[in-house]
């Protein structure tokens, strides 16, 4: 073995560049927010972390959201994803692989390209402005409040699977109210949430959602 495959490395950290790097877990119950009418969109807060992410030399930020879990909350025995927009105001069920989670803080490196057609004829919708991700999903079984550890319905959890996918530019989201969306893919306008299939139409929100935020604060250049 060679003296350069020997040597050790180590990886040095600039303490002032760790200070830009912020992680943000969000909380989000569908049924506490039901007077909001919620429905796969919802309020919510990031608090100034430190002097940082309110000084004027830091407008921007890159972000990501690095993990994402939805589940129904112990009572929901028919937990699934619910589609509403306006040509389906009333709700319908939907399966769904992954959907856009979409946070109304300013940026321009996003575009999401929609496919729809009638009549044989193509059309092209395109969005461009604000935060966007699409997070792939994956079905597990948590168990639930009853001890039940095997795989049942009422234990149904989805989570997002990673995909190496990198930040992208965005506005500072510390210190100001925020928006974040629910979306299906593939329909326009079209916001998801988690319901209880076992209920009569038009459905509540009955979802429990966790996010968890990478963001790390750029200096204005």
């Amino acid at each position: 073995m060679s003296d350069i495959e020997t040597v050790n490395s180590v990886k040095v950290v600039s303490v002032d560049e760790e200070k830009l790097k912020f992680r943000v877990i969000v909380s989000l119950n569908g049924q506490l927010l039901a007077d909001q009418d919620s429905k796969g969109r919802y309020n919510f807060q990031i608090p100034i972390p430190t002097a940082i992410g309110n000084s004027y030399m830091f407008n921007q930020a890159i972000m990501k959201i690095e993990s994402f879990t939805a589940n129904a909350p112990f009572g929901n025995v028919l937990p699934t994803w619910e589609e509403t927009s306006r040509a389906i105001p009333a709700g319908a069920s939907v399966k769904i692989g992954s959907l856009v989670a979409r946070i109304d803080t300013g940026s321009s490196q996003v575009v999401q390209n929609f496919q729809t057609g009638i009549g044989g004829i193509k059309n092209q919708q395109l969005h461009i402005s604000g935060f966007r991700q699409l997070i792939p999903l994956r079905l597990d079984y948590v168990g639930d409040s009853t001890g039940v550890v095997q795989p049942t319905v009422t234990g149904a959890c989805w989570h997002s699977i990673p995909d190496g996918c990198e930040p992208i530019l965005t506005g500072n989201p510390f210190g100001r109210d925020c928006v974040l969306v629910l979306e299906h893919p593939s329909t326009q306008n079209g916001q998801v949430f988690i319901a209880n299939n076992g209920v009569v139409a038009p459905r509540p929100d009955d979802g429990l959602y966790q996010f968890q935020l990478s963001i790390e604060m750029v200096p204005n250049r």
